[in-house]
């Protein structure tokens, strides 16, 4: 299959299949938020060892996904897709198969390489099958997708260690993946690559290393302390490299990104909220899992059940926030979501440090997923809605999510 017409019903098949591809890639970033206990005990993984395990997936996925959005506008989206869901289900195995937790942190690289390469081909692929008028509505779905994603991985992470060893949580993927690369072959429209000319490789570089080195920076300050000169050096590369991305991207004659989009307000406020609920999210539930298996006592399923409020309000709330917006705006709705998040986060704080009962906890996650997916898929929608179509592509390889 080529092509799918606005009017083809095969299309709304093909969103299932790309939302199914993101699941698989977002839930890896949070299942091993209830496996780590069963980690350090197994692979007799130490502090540092656990904090690369989970972060090694985190920093490949960051610092190649500007480069893998260059790499599907070369050289097309489904393949590349494809291409990374292959080499998805190879770390995930793999993964299953480490004995040691270098092995281990080595093949989670890997994995999140991969996921880098299917996150925002599967954005530029919604983008291209559907008509302006369905746009917002399919990239809402996509949205909301990831977000469900991610919150489910604690609870999937708990099923399977309850009744498997801990390499289930990454033996899933493979018959996962297996499913969705059928449908994507089936189901997914084929396209070319839309950029011509030499790779942009100065670009690459400076990208890759400039978000490689502040995801270390942010995640390794907690042990070096932030005053550290490998952190206070580690922000200062950063910031020289990204802007040097910015500077080249300007001049290059093919660049990898058109970085001028980000002059556009509503653009950039909807990015940084969209990284700022981001932060939030997979903060809250890796801290959320860890507290309940390690200071209350609870063994990993009811931790991953815990996490089950707040994913299925975020994704209620998500789906029904156009009725909210209908009455409070755009900008009333995206601030009372904020706004509802960051009280539902005080008082899970202040009742995380008095014991409250398992009950108390689970509905306040419920009230943070109320305001995460109410805030969430707004702004998604506001900013599809609000830039031109003409700078729609470089809206969807420029997203740093």
């Amino acid at each position: 299959m080529n092509s799918l017409e606005p009017t083809d019903r095969r299309r709304w098949a093909a969103l299932g299949a790309l939302c199914t591809s993101l699941v698989v890639v977002t839930i890896d970033n949070t299942i091993l938020n209830t496996a780590i206990p069963t980690l350090a005990r197994e692979l007799r993984a130490t502090t540092v060892d656990l904090q690369w395990i989970t972060n090694a997936y985190t920093l490949a996925f960051a610092a190649l996904l500007i480069t893998a959005g260059g790499l599907g506008a070369r050289f097309g989206h489904r393949r590349i897709l494809l291409t990374g869901l292959t080499l998805f289900a190879l770390g995930s195995a793999f993964a299953a198969l480490s004995h040691t937790s270098l092995q281990l942190i080595g093949w989670r690289t890997v994995m999140g390489a991969a996921a880098a390469l299917v996150m925002p081909a599967t954005l530029s692929l919604v983008v291209s099958m559907f008509a302006p008028h369905e746009r917002g509505r399919a990239i809402g779905i996509w949205s909301a997708t990831a977000g469900l994603g991610i919150a489910i991985g604690p609870v999937a992470g708990g099923v399977l260690l309850e009744h498997f060893s801990w390499g289930s949580v990454f033996w899933i993927n493979v018959p996962l993946v297996a499913v969705v690369i059928a449908a994507t072959v089936s189901l997914v429209p084929s396209a070319g690559g839309m950029v011509k000319g030499s790779f942009d490789i100065p670009g690459l570089l400076l990208s890759a290393g400039g978000l490689a080195l502040i995801v270390d920076a942010l995640t390794q300050a907690s042990l070096r302390g932030w005053s550290s000169p490998i952190t206070v050096l580690e922000i200062v590369s950063t910031t020289a490299l990204l802007a040097g991305f910015v500077w080249w991207e300007l001049r290059a004659p093919a660049p990898m990104t058109d970085v001028r989009i980000f002059t556009s307000r509503v653009f950039s406020i909807s990015n940084a909220i969209l990284a700022a609920t981001f932060f939030a999210l997979f903060g809250v539930l890796f801290t959320y899992t860890q507290y309940l298996q390690f200071v209350r006592g609870y063994g990993p399923l009811v931790a991953g059940v815990g996490a089950v409020p707040f994913a299925l309000v975020m994704a209620a709330v998500a789906s029904s926030s156009d009725r909210v917006v209908g009455r409070l705006g755009v900008r009333s709705s995206i601030a009372g979501g904020l706004a509802v998040m960051s009280v539902g986060l005080l008082v899970l704080s202040i009742a995380a440090g008095r014991y409250a009962p398992f009950g108390v906890l689970a509905a306040i996650m419920a009230l943070v997923g109320a305001g995460m997916g109410w805030s969430w898929l707004r702004q998604q929608l506001r900013r599809c809605r609000r830039l031109r179509p003409s700078r729609l592509r470089w809206q969807v390889r420029s997203t740093v999510s």
